[in-house]
């Protein structure tokens, strides 16, 4: 293996590692246009989002070093754009997007060594004065307790099993990561992210004139280390980054059926 892949499966390794602890592979489900042969969005979880948000984590001056000198007209600006759209109700509690999407916008034009992992600050919680019984807990400063109504601003520090007083980092879904897994998200071809919903859905539908639902297929993908190298490579250098991974090899194989 060159010293070139080597490098780009280390970056690849570490945006997988941002966006999930776990050894399994990220599944996502493509909704593909049969007739006209492209992908109309992905339906994905928390752990693709966040692997996306990892890619934008990236020492991106490395990245294309090590790509090439190729024209870069990749789809990572329409990313970039639309995670700062996401409102902050999507947005993990323990991560600054702004502070993510800042550094990101550093690594494209200053290189820096790869680091192991991701830095995250540590979630604060805090209770009532009166320690009302049950008692509360916030990750929102100044949130009203609902059992005496004042203010939560006490620093409450939760117990590790080894009773040394860590920190638990914690969400809603129990993972790490960049957003919250409570909803849907919808990907476009070019990594545009957005929350799933039914009217997004159609409108979709409808900017794709999309009048025969007989055409649109379901393709479930799982996306493992060499399906984020591609998914790299291919953000770079195009705008139709989920046609080019999933799509564009069935094409090809189909073409040489006929």
């Amino acid at each position: 293996m060159s010293s070139r892949n080597r490098h780009l499966k280390f970056l690849t390794r570490k945006a997988c590692t941002m966006a999930t602890t776990s050894t399994k592979k990220i599944t996502v489900k493509l909704l593909v246009d049969r007739t006209a042969n492209e992908v109309l969005f992905v339906e994905a979880k928390k752990d693709f989002v966040d692997f996306l948000i990892g890619l934008l984590s990236l020492p991106l001056a490395s990245v294309i070093q090590v790509l090439g000198k190729e024209k870069m007209v990749g789809a990572l600006g329409e990313l970039y754009e639309s995670i700062g759209k996401l409102d902050q109700t999507y947005i993990h509690s323990s991560v600054n997007m702004s502070r993510v999407l800042n550094t990101a916008a550093a690594l494209t034009f200053t290189p820096s060594p790869p680091q192991s992992e991701a830095k995250v600050d540590a979630i604060k919680y805090y209770s009532c004065y009166h320690r009302c019984t049950p008692l509360e807990i916030t990750t929102h400063q100044g949130t009203l307790c609902s059992y005496c109504r004042n203010s939560m601003e006490t620093a409450v520090t939760l117990v590790g099993a080894n009773g040394g007083g860590e920190v638990v980092k914690a969400s809603s879904d129990g993972e790490a990561g960049f957003v919250e897994g409570v909803v849907t998200y919808m990907v476009m071809d070019d990594l545009v992210v957005t929350p799933l919903s039914t009217i997004s859905s159609i409108m979709v539908l409808k900017k794709f004139n999309i009048e025969n639902f007989n055409c649109v297929d379901e393709l479930v993908v799982d996306i493992g280390m060499e399906e984020g190298l591609e998914l790299l490579r291919a953000s770079l250098q195009s705008k139709t980054v989920l046609y080019d991974v999933f799509l564009s090899k069935r094409a090809s194989k189909s073409n040489k059926q006929i």
